[in-house]
């Protein structure tokens, strides 16, 4: 069943991917605003806390994903999907569920803004290292191969500009920038989740036609996304991390940036069936089980010598 989502491609119109690409820059405009010295001197007084959240995000999601696909095999459109997402940085809905969970809200922020500006080179990195770890997906015809070079000035585009742009207003303009935060970043991702509502409701006769073939894979990626989680918690308590800081890299490592993965998905795989419907799967459950999570923590405060 899965196999026949696999060989489908999902159109998106031109004009819809380049709103898609600016709503994303908008969001890294509005994060950017966000950064300032705290940020660097979080990361300084915490070292341990920013490598492992590091660590977490670009090689223990990456091999945890090349390992489940390697297990349960999927097509390869699927697949790839997979490795699409464990590519893309942090999602800024990390640090909201993180403020709900009682983490470390500092370095929440810092580990997505530093996992974002760098995304442009980690992302194509990432993807391609995981490609050639899995045979059967560096082998198939199925999906278009990416061109490295290219992706990497997309990204570019997407992402670095408008975080120059943000830190050179944050820079300039401080109190301009401290008024614009939180308004700009809540408009941000409102837009997002609106423009995503949107394409699914255009896409919505495709989706109706899916049927019961979306169940097995949301079954996919609610495992993929819980091994995040536990991942993330895992790798902090074995790094001897505080309660906070645990919570903090759990969700760091589960949540990713969807949006982009979207953008990646319809402008440089053509809008392959199985890596979209994988990315768009993968954007909402994250939004339900980082709701969960941070719920469930919210309950139970981090002992007090940890705090």
């Amino acid at each position: 069943m899965i196999d026949t989502l696999d060989t489908l491609v999902i159109p998106f119109r031109a004009e819809g991917r380049w709103l898609l690409g600016v709503a994303l820059g908008f969001i890294v405009f509005a994060v950017a605003l966000h950064l300032d010295r705290r940020d660097l001197v979080q990361l300084r007084r915490q070292p341990r806390a920013a490598v492992l959240g590091l660590a977490g995000q670009w090689l223990l999601l990456p091999l945890l994903t090349v390992g489940l696909i390697a297990l349960l095999s999927p097509p390869p459109g699927i697949a790839a999907g997979m490795l699409l997402v464990a590519a893309c940085p942090g999602g800024s809905m990390s640090n909201y569920f993180c403020l709900q969970a009682r983490g470390n809200v500092l370095l929440s922020v810092a580990l997505t803004t530093v996992s974002t500006a760098l995304a442009a080179l980690t992302l194509p990195l990432i993807f391609s290292v995981g490609t050639t770890l899995l045979p059967a997906l560096a082998s198939t015809t199925d999906i278009p191969r990416v061109a490295f070079l290219p992706l990497l000035r997309d990204l570019a585009v997407i992402l670095l500009m408008p975080l120059l742009l943000g830190l050179l207003v944050q820079s300039r303009l401080p109190l301009a920038a401290r008024r614009m935060r939180r308004p700009l970043r809540r408009s941000a991702g409102a837009l997002l989740v609106l423009f995503i509502a949107l394409a699914l409701l255009d896409q919505r006769t495709t989706l109706m036609a899916l049927g019961g073939q979306l169940l097995p894979l949301l079954g996919l990626v609610v495992l993929h996304n819980g091994l995040a989680l536990a991942g993330g918690y895992g790798l902090g308590a074995l790094g001897g991390l505080a309660e906070a800081e645990r919570r903090t890299l759990a969700l760091e490592t589960g949540l990713q940036n969807a949006g982009l993965g979207l953008v990646v998905a319809f402008t440089h795989f053509g809008g392959a069936g199985g890596m979209v419907v994988v990315v768009s799967l993968w954007g909402i459950w994250h939004l339900i089980s980082g709701a969960l999570v941070s719920w469930a923590w919210a309950r139970r405060r981090p002992p007090p010598e940890e705090t």
